[in-house]
């Protein structure tokens, strides 16, 4: 599963470009953007975010857009902040075919295997702000 190993290491060191302050103690990140991590056109993320976002406001979560990406910001995908618990995100993760999510609680940071697991582990990455962009 060499694949999937680089994949998981380069989940383990996203950054985060938040347009407004995130208030919430726990929350997830989550996208629907490439299920699988396969590579979708701009077009189909967008209309794939857009249904999860209509799912997010339906099940009533509080939620920020934002977006994640990898340190140089060249992998970029439209994501959300949302507010609910970890299992309730794990199993929206699964829905929209995403390897993994990333759970913030108290400013900790850590990555959620979806797909990926039982194969990984959550991972803690440390303090959430130092992944943000400015």
């Amino acid at each position: 599963m060499p694949e999937s190993s680089i994949l998981w290491k380069h989940y383990q060191t996203p950054c985060f470009d938040v347009p407004t302050s995130i208030d919430f103690s726990s929350f997830g990140i989550i996208t629907a953007s490439n299920p699988e991590s396969i590579a979708h056109t701009d077009a189909q993320n967008n209309e794939r975010n857009a249904q999860l976002e209509h799912y997010i406001s339906e099940c009533g979560w509080e939620y920020v857009s934002l977006t994640a990406g990898s340190p140089d910001m060249l992998w970029q995908e439209s994501s959300f902040a949302v507010k609910a618990n970890r299992s309730d995100l794990f199993a929206v993760s699964e829905t929209w075919q995403q390897n993994a999510f990333y759970w913030v609680n108290n400013k900790n940071l850590i990555l959620v295997p979806v797909l990926l697991a039982p194969h990984f582990q959550p991972v803690n990455l440390g303090h959430f702000d130092n992944r943000l962009t400015f």
